[in-house]
């Protein structure tokens, strides 16, 4: 009796840390998702190099959040786009006319579905990166698990990076 007391009274304390485990285990979550924008809120625009910030986003902020698919590509000033990093997607990079129809069709904070463009097929989610009142390029978010559905707090989470991204 005084042990299961014991296990009752500490259970509380515990979850936090035993989720956690179970997370990082089953999968690879390294951090929960609310605590993604203050952790990496002071990293991201430290990366100087896109070789650290893709690391930063592919390796650590995607699997957090359990995104399995995702690319982000720049405009380039030629008018044509720059992959950044592209994770699990169908091969070709986006041509800048591509980019800016995708533009086009974004909803603030969305989720959208392009079934019928079948070049983007695969796209659930488009972020777009923006500094001061330019869009310098777009966040593309595809399979996520365990339902590729993206809740309204992830996006709101997402648009927040992209901004720090953007920047």
């Amino acid at each position: 009796m005084i042990l299961s007391l014991v296990f009752v009274a500490a259970a509380p304390a515990a979850r936090r840390e035993f989720q956690m485990a179970v997370d990082k285990l089953i999968y690879g979550i390294s951090y929960q998702p609310d605590e993604v924008v203050s952790l990496f809120a002071a990293r991201i625009p430290a990366a100087f190099e896109r070789s650290s910030l893709v690391r930063i986003v592919r390796d650590e902020i995607l699997p957090t959040l359990m995104v399995r698919q995702s690319a982000l590509y720049l405009h380039s000033d030629e008018g044509d786009a720059e992959v950044v990093y592209e994770q699990a997607v169908p091969s070709g990079t986006p041509t800048g006319v591509e980019l800016g129809r995708l533009s086009s069709w974004v909803k603030p904070l969305g989720n959208l579905n392009l079934s019928g463009d079948a070049r983007f097929e695969w796209v659930r989610l488009v972020v777009p990166l923006a500094t001061s009142d330019r869009e310098v390029g777009l966040w593309l978010f595809g399979r996520r698990d365990p339902d590729d559905f993206y809740p309204r707090s992830d996006v709101e989470l997402l648009a927040n990076l992209g901004n720090q991204i953007g920047r």
